[in-house]
């Protein structure tokens, strides 16, 4: 069951504010994807999901690191799969058991390795429509994704 949702953002801070509201609804063991391309918001979301889930430090991409770790009311990683050309790689990081961990996944680049993350999870694909203007899709996949999407302000 796949459920779409549709929200345009006219700057960085709407969409850190659909990341934030998200981060309010988020739940142990949630897993959203973020698709995109360079510059498109998928960091500026992923600092609203940080705050929505009460961490208030700035969130720094983890593109060269591969993950990031934030503890708010959950904790969240942060992870990027840009840099990895390799599904082996991406296996290796044993992110299973980051899924697993009662924690809030955010994954960029996602869409490079999608068949290796898990089948039930909120994914977002953000499309660049203007300067500042972006057409951010929320697609849930499952029943608890479908409960968040509704849940978004």
């Amino acid at each position: 069951m796949t459920t779409l949702k549709e929200h345009h953002s006219t700057s960085p801070n709407e969409t850190l504010e659909l990341g934030k509201s998200i981060g309010m609804q988020s739940a142990p063991n949630d897993v959203i994807l973020l698709s995109g391309p360079i510059g498109a918001g998928k960091t500026c979301l992923a600092q609203g999901i940080a705050s929505g889930l009460g961490f208030m430090e700035y969130v720094h991409s983890p593109t060269f690191v591969l993950i990031h770790k934030y503890q708010g009311n959950l904790v969240m990683y942060h992870m990027d799969l840009y840099r990895i050309d390799d599904p082996l790689e991406v296996i290796d990081l044993g992110l299973d058991e980051y899924f697993n961990s009662d924690s809030v996944c955010v994954i960029e680049w996602a869409n490079k390795y999608g068949h290796l993350l898990p089948q039930e999870h909120l994914a977002i694909d953000i499309h660049i429509s203007g300067t500042d203007s972006r057409i951010i899709t929320t697609r849930a996949n499952g029943n608890r994704y479908k409960k968040l999407i509704e849940a978004i302000s």
